[in-house]
This record gives structure tokens, C-alpha cells and sequence, in this order.
């Protein structure tokens, strides 16, 4: 499974031993739900671990969350990191595909996938960090998705493309 939540709860128990008021919200359903569930009980997390169905308002979901997880095993460039980027969270996630593009040291943490000790790790090192810093990592995150993948932003850098490479065809383009 892509999302490899299974390593996720494995994390979430980790940091639950150290932070017993935490609560992880995994949105969604598929063919794997109910085994999770049963991991969530096995790991006595049942009252720690919410499982809610596909949302519409996943928007208004991330603005009531403290910080957005992600423990894929693979991924391109996931607009759900982006999501979570311009909400102003902080963003622990695994280092696959273009997670890193989104995810740096000055709004996130990385882990290795599939290490459920190591994201861990990295979601404890979230938690020690104050209010504050934590909501600078948010800010942070929501400065990188505006001044980079802003319409705004790409619009330009197209224009910038289309005009670098007409010009090496001869081609000026008249002012606007």
C-alpha cells in the first residue's frame, strides 16, 4: 500500500507512549481500513485513532490539526503535502518521490520510509519544539507553497520559458 499507514500507526504508538493526549485523524477508506483498525486496537490506540470516511472539507479538517504526517512508500509530487503546506502545518513525511521539494528542514522533518522508529523520531522532534517554533515551521511552509506554486508563480515562470525559448528562435514579443 502506497500510504503505508500500517508503519504510521506503528510510529503514532511510539510517540503515544511519550505523548498520551495525542490523537492521529486518518481520512479515507479503502480495502485496507479494517486491518488498520484492527492494528489501532492491537496497538490499544483505539481511543487515540480516528478513522473517517473520504471528506469534502479536508481543508477545514487540516486548519483544526496540529501538524500533517504523511508515510508513503512512494510518491511524485503530492498535493496533499502541498495542502498541508499552505494551511500552515508542520509536515513530518517520509523522504520518497518529491516529498523533499515540499518538505525541507525550515517547515518539516523527513524519515526514511518504512521505519516506523524513525518517523517516530522525527514526529517526537516535532513535538519538543514550542508553539512557536512549531508555528514557524508552519509559516514556512505556506511562504514555500505561495512563492513557488502560486498560479501566480507559474504563470510567470511559463512566461519566462516561452519568452527565453522564442527568443532563441528569433522571436520578440511585444510589450503588453
Amino acid at each position: 500500500n502506497q500510504k503505508d499507514y500500517s508503519t504510521m500507526l506503528d510510529a503514532f504508538a511510539n510517540v503515544h507512549k511519550q505523548h498520551a493526549d495525542s490523537q492521529l485523524v486518518i481520512i479515507g477508506e479503502g480495502p485496507l481500513t479494517e486491518n488498520l483498525k484492527q492494528q489501532a486496537n492491537h496497538l490499544n490506540l483505539a481511543e487515540h485513532v480516528q478513522f473517517l470516511d473520504v471528506r469534502s472539507d479536508i481543508p477545514a479538517v487540516m486548519n483544526a490539526a496540529d501538524a500533517y504526517l504523511m508515510s508513503s512508500i512512494y510518491e511524485g509530487l503530492p498535493m496533499v503535502l502541498l495542502e498541508a503546506a499552505a494551511t500552515c502545518l508542520p509536515v513530518v513525511a517520509t523522504d520518497v518521490g518529491g516529498n523533499r521539494e515540499i518538505v525541507t528542514a525550515a517547515n518539516g522533518f523527513l524519515a526514511p520510509a518504512s521505519q516506523p522508529d524513525a518517523l517516530a523520531e522525527k514526529m517526537l522532534e516535532l513535538l519538543a519544539l514550542s508553539p512557536a517554533a512549531q508555528q514557524q515551521l508552519g509559516q514556512a511552509g505556506r511562504t514555500l507553497v505561495v512563492e513557488t506554486y502560486s498560479l501566480e508563480h507559474v504563470v510567470d515562470t511559463w512566461e519566462a520559458l516561452y519568452s527565453y525559448w522564442l527568443s532563441r528562435r528569433g522571436v520578440t514579443l511585444a510589450p503588453a
